[in-house]
Parts: C-alpha cells; structure tokens; sequence
C-alpha cells in the first residue's frame, strides 16, 4: 500500500511539475490565457477569468479556472474545454475539511455542489433559504 502510495505521489508531483503554467491573457476587453512566454493557448473570449486551481487526486491532477462568459460563471480545464457549463450566477471555489468542493448558484437562487473527491455535479440544486 506505501509503495502504490509513493508511486501516486511521485508521478503527481512529475506531472505538476511538467505541466505548462497558463495566466491570464487580455486583449482589449476579453480575457483568455497565454503561457508564462506570452503565447496564447486559449483565446481570449471571456470577460473575465481567474488563475487555475490544482486539485490531486488517486488518480490525476485536475486543473480549472473560473471564467465569465456574458454575467454567467463556469469552469474550464487547461485546454480551454468547458468543465462546468458557464451557466451559473455564482462559483466558488472550497478548500474543506472534506477536500476541494465548487459551490455553484443558478439564476433562481437555488446551490448545488461539484466534489472533486467523488465528481458528482450538481444535477439536484438544493433551495436556498
């Protein structure tokens, strides 16, 4: 079991540390990302985005940032692929005692959660109060 362990945690922490680092990108008004030398590797398209988050996991590393698409908020991966629907009025992002958790508000003011530890999405939004 230790042995499996340190071989997750190794290949982690080589995979982090190959991985590109992306940062925010404007051009005029939208923003996008660009790597660490200027080069664009998402256009930019939204209005505003934020840094990318890391989350380990067993299995991979998952990266994602917070982007707003026209007052809407979702979440994207590194390759500019949509990982939440920019749909949500609200995100954000929990550091928890049970690992890292995106809080999610629709239109109507009803919550929901993504768990990075169990990947469940918010298909039931919970009412709000």
């Amino acid at each position: 079991m230790m042995k499996h362990f340190i071989t997750l945690f190794f290949l982690s922490v080589f995979s982090f540390m190959n991985a590109q680092t992306l940062v925010p990108y404007r051009d005029k008004n939208l923003w996008g990302y660009s790597d660490e030398s200027g080069n664009v590797k998402i256009s930019p398209k939204y209005d505003s985005v934020t840094f990318f988050e890391t989350k380990f996991t067993e299995e991979n590393v998952h990266r994602f940032a917070k982007v707003n698409d026209k007052g809407k908020y979702g979440l994207i991966d590194e390759k500019g692929k949509m990982v939440l629907d920019a749909k949500y009025k609200m995100i954000d992002i929990d550091r928890g005692e049970y690992g890292m958790s995106v809080i999610v508000q629709n239109e109507n003011g009803k919550f929901g959660v993504y768990n990075f530890n169990t990947l469940l999405i918010p298909k039931n939004l919970i009412k709000s109060n």
